[in-house]
């Protein structure tokens, strides 16, 4: 049967439109999924999470040293990705966020950032005392403000280069971790690469990059970068133009990019080498960090203000590489100490042992060992010595390019169908995520519920231990403990039963040659010999059901002590069918006018034995806000279904509703409005349930279905011929 075409709840406004892909992965409810995996994959349960349009994703700190994750879909937000490919996208970026707060040591990165600040205020200070010296003086203090701006040049592109040599290395921890992380990550670069390609050839074709030595700047220096980074990003496994490269280095220094970044990819282990690394690479760009040096020199020299302001432009730009790997402030910085310690004092780990082995020619591996005396260690021996047993890479055989590519695109092929096949119900997605935003939190409830305080309480674990049952619980308890009530609940799990196969019945296949005999059938053992039949078992529908109970003032008494029975043998059928459910009770306090749902019974602890215990515990209270209660409940079991799943709802109410400002027809009018809602849009069978001494009359008008008994024990006999009429059996 095709289901209809389902649409918003959200009101007047969203009824007509259909989440993109970023709005449905970045709402609510896949926001708490995302949340979950970094958690997990970063091993961070005091990860604070976002998914925001900042301009970047990143992993950073907060003040009291607790980590931040920010994953941002909207910068690779394209016309031609479909809902999956966000998907990966975001996986693929949580992957790569996590490895960072695995294997990324922030206090190294935190100094980065903080020497460069110090440089800045170097050059501001000599700058100051250039201007300020008299004339004559003046030419001899100019080398000095020239050696200030070298200094922060290749300072402030320090933590940019990090990051990428960070990124390389990360991504490749990561990849290693299993083949969902290899082929989402492959996806993400692939498509990254791809794009800034496209930007660096059209900024060259129009001139805003200069290949041209004589108009060399720092826009230069981001195509040299992107290059380099490149053969560590996708160039490992497949061609790459190098159109930059080419124009500016021989190929003998080429070559010693190329073999950099493999190097930071397989077999830097540390941030501090990669950070040795970063510097190996900017001493390759000294002639072009010399120009750009020199251009900001005679700016200080002649337009202090404009190179102030492009002094702020470079800061703001490497800050923002210090934040993709974890900013750390200045003050923090010095409250870290030595080495190796991230923040909050937990001690990094190395990056995991790469199975592959690429090697570093020897002439690098001389200026690896310059670069990190520079940093301020003695040789990047002392630096290995000092890692764990566990980035002890073993020898293993060098895969070749071919393998490579050929493992990274069997993974993305991987991750690709995986997501498709996970979006196969993304309008179905995409409806459940709609109820379940922020803002629109309350938007499915009708106008007469707005002003109205909702106060949700999950009473799940405040009842474990056990604590006096109320007594319309206890005589409910008694009820139940009847030898004729157990064999009604036998009885409706066998009619439940019969109702979830009613579309999928046992098949008897016979005249066959093998199987089990067929009496009916042995007069053919003189002819053909197929006197036998298979026997094929119907497949057992799959359904989710909530169970709402009245708690309002009304129920006291025998109405409550049966509606507690009731709710016990739907529930315990339920569990014997192993059927996913979740019972809810409601009030609404007549001097505060709060609305209280209380959850009971969760369907994550539904089919736990004493879970049932908790019934015993519900009690008549104030007023009844049915619609509201309604509305709520309904809204749980959608969020909470599976696509091929029956969804039903059932309430057990003495009739009316009954609170401040809601009575009568009207508030009628609101609930049989709300559950013909969900019914149209998310296919929910609504039942109305009435035991013992109930206004059947008012539960037949309210309710489409209905089931009225003065006796529990006819509970199964009536459930069944309603589920006959909803099923048109």
């Amino acid at each position: 049967m095709k289901k209809p075409t389902k649409k918003s709840l959200l009101g007047k406004k969203s009824k007509k439109r259909i989440l993109t892909g970023i709005e449905l992965l970045s709402s609510k409810g896949y926001k708490a999924s995302f949340k979950s995996l970094a958690q997990i994959v970063s091993k961070r349960m005091n990860l604070n999470f976002y998914m925001d349009k900042v301009g970047s994703s990143f992993t950073s700190f907060d003040k009291d040293g607790n980590p931040i994750m920010n994953i941002d879909l909207w910068t690779y937000e394209d016309k031609a990705f479909d809902t999956s490919h966000y998907h990966i996208i975001a996986k693929a970026l949580i992957y790569h966020e996590s490895g960072h707060l695995l294997y990324s040591d922030f206090n190294i990165i935190g100094q980065l950032h903080q020497d460069f600040c110090d440089a800045k205020k170097e050059v501001e200070k000599a700058a100051n005392d250039y201007h300020s010296a008299k004339e004559e003086d003046k030419a001899d203090l100019i080398p000095l403000v020239r050696e200030k701006v070298g200094d922060f040049v290749f300072k402030v592109n320090m933590p940019e280069v990090n990051n990428i040599y960070e990124d390389l290395s990360v991504d490749r921890c990561m990849c290693e971790k299993g083949r969902e992380e290899n082929g989402c990550l492959t996806f993400l670069r692939d498509i990254g690469h791809d794009k800034q390609k496209e930007l660096f050839r059209q900024a060259i074709e129009s001139g805003y990059v200069c290949l041209d030595m004589d108009n060399w700047d720092d826009n230069t220096l981001r195509a040299v970068l992107f290059e380099a980074q490149a053969f560590g990003h996708v160039g490992y496994r497949k061609h790459i133009d190098i159109q930059v490269l080419n124009a500016l280095f021989e190929d003998d220094d080429i070559e010693k990019i190329k073999n950099l970044a493999l190097y930071a990819r397989f077999e830097a282990p540390t941030t501090y080498e990669r950070a040795a690394t970063a510097k190996a690479l900017l001493n390759l760009c000294q002639p072009l960090l010399d120009k750009i040096a020199d251009n900001l020199t005679n700016e200080y020299l002649y337009n202090i203000d404009h190179a102030k302001e492009m002094m702020g432009k470079m800061a703001k730009e490497a800050e923002s590489h210090s934040k993709s790997t974890g900013s750390v402030d200045s003050e923090v910085v010095k409250s870290m100490g030595g080495g190796g310690t991230a923040r909050g004092g937990a001690k990094m780990k190395s990056s995991a042992p790469s199975k592959y082995d690429l090697g570093l020619p020897e002439d690098l591996k001389k200026e690896m060992e310059e670069s990190a005396k520079e940093l301020g260690k003695e040789s990047l021996k002392d630096e290995a010595d000092s890692k764990s047993d566990e980035s002890a890479a073993p020898e293993r055989t060098k895969p070749t390019a071919k393998e490579l590519e050929d493992e990274a695109i069997n993974s993305m092929s991987e991750a690709l169908d995986g997501a498709s096949k996970t979006f196969e119900k993304t309008e179905d997605r995409a409806e459940k995520a709609s109820i379940t935003s922020d803002e629109d939190e309350r938007a499915g409830e009708t106008a007469c519920h707005h002003s109205v305080s909702v106060s949700m309480i999950d009473l799940e674990d405040s009842l474990s231990m056990k604590e006096e049952y109320t007594s319309e619980g206890k005589e409910a308890l008694k009820m139940i403990k009847k030898d004729e009530l157990s064999s009604s609940v036998n009885e409706l799990s066998k009619k439940m039963k019969k109702i979830l196969m009613h579309r999928s019945q046992d098949d008897i296949s016979k005249g066959r040659f093998e199987g089990s005999i067929d009496m009916s059938g042995l007069y053919r053992i003189k002819t053909d010999l197929q006197v036998f039949k298979k026997e094929t078992s119907g497949e057992k529908k799959k359904v989710r059901f909530i169970i709402l109970v009245d708690e309002s003032g009304s129920m006291r008494g025998s109405k409550m002590e049966n509606a507690i029975v009731g709710c016990w043998m739907v529930a315990k059928a339920a569990q014997k069918l192993k059927i996913p459910f979740a019972v809810y009770g409601h009030d609404e306090d007549f001097s505060s006018e709060v609305f209280r749902i209380r959850k009971y019974i969760s369907f994550q602890n539904c089919r736990k034995l004493q879970a049932l215990d908790n019934l015993f515990h519900i009690k008549a209270h104030d007023n009844n806000r049915d619609g509201l209660a309604i509305f709520h409940s309904l809204r749980e079991l959608v969020k909470s279904s599976q696509p091929d799943e029956d969804l039903y709802f059932f309430i057990l109410s003495d009739g009316e509703p009954a609170a401040a400002q809601y009575s009568g027809a009207s508030a009628i009018e609101d609930m049989q409005k709300i559950m013909n809602t969900f019914k149209k849009h998310y296919q929910v069978h609504s039942v109305g349930i009435g035991l013992g001494n109930f206004d059947f009359d008012s539960i037949r008008q309210i309710y489409e279905n209905s089931v009225c008994v003065k006796n529990p024990q006819n509970l199964p006999n009536e459930m069944f011929k309603v589920f006959k009429k909803m099923l048109k059996l």
